[in-house]
């Protein structure tokens, strides 16, 4: 494993607060020049040339300094790609399973809870308090039911209009 500054591929700390980061938004990007291959060597031909022949050439060294800054950069940005690509995706697993037990632990509680005012008159004295529970644990019963209702209504409607149409509509 690799350390919070120079994380590996799964670790789950990753800290790039001496990264200079920038966000930008979808249409930014599109008007972004696209690094290539061959940026790097490029750069090191840049870095090899001597004040004289900077100057001869017209090339500010500011511009090779950035250049190089902006490289340094660029390469610790792609260090932590790796490394923070694991971990979204271990987050949206873990939202995905605790989201699971939950859903789980609410339906176990709910049938329980159902089960016991069943029998004993005085856990009827709960259900009100925890209707909110039974709202959410039957919802999708409810709108699974909803579906079917309009779909029948949907189908009803066509079938009136199309006198060809068979099973739909009034028969006489």
């Amino acid at each position: 494993m690799g350390t919070s500054t120079n994380p590996e591929k799964g670790d789950l700390h990753i800290d790039a607060s001496d990264l200079k980061t920038v966000e930008l938004t979808a249409e930014q990007v599109g008007t972004k020049a696209k690094l290539r291959e061959g940026h790097a060597l490029a750069i090191n031909c840049l870095t090899r040339l001597k004040p004289a022949q900077l100057a001869q050439s017209g090339i500010n060294p500011n511009e090779i300094q950035r250049c190089v800054e902006e490289k340094a950069t660029f390469d610790k940005a792609s260090s932590f790609l790796p490394a923070a690509e694991k971990l979204v995706s271990i987050l949206k697993s873990t939202k995905i399973e605790s989201g699971h037990q939950i859903s789980m632990i609410l339906s176990e509680t709910a049938m329980q809870v159902r089960h016991r005012s069943e029998r004993d008159p005085r856990a009827a004295e709960v259900l009100g308090i925890i209707e909110d529970l039974f709202k959410y644990v039957s919802g999708p019963a409810q709108k699974g039911l909803a579906t079917k209702a309009k779909l029948a209504e949907a189908e009803a409607a066509s079938g009136a209009d199309d006198p060809t149409h068979v099973g739909g509509g009034d028969p006489a």
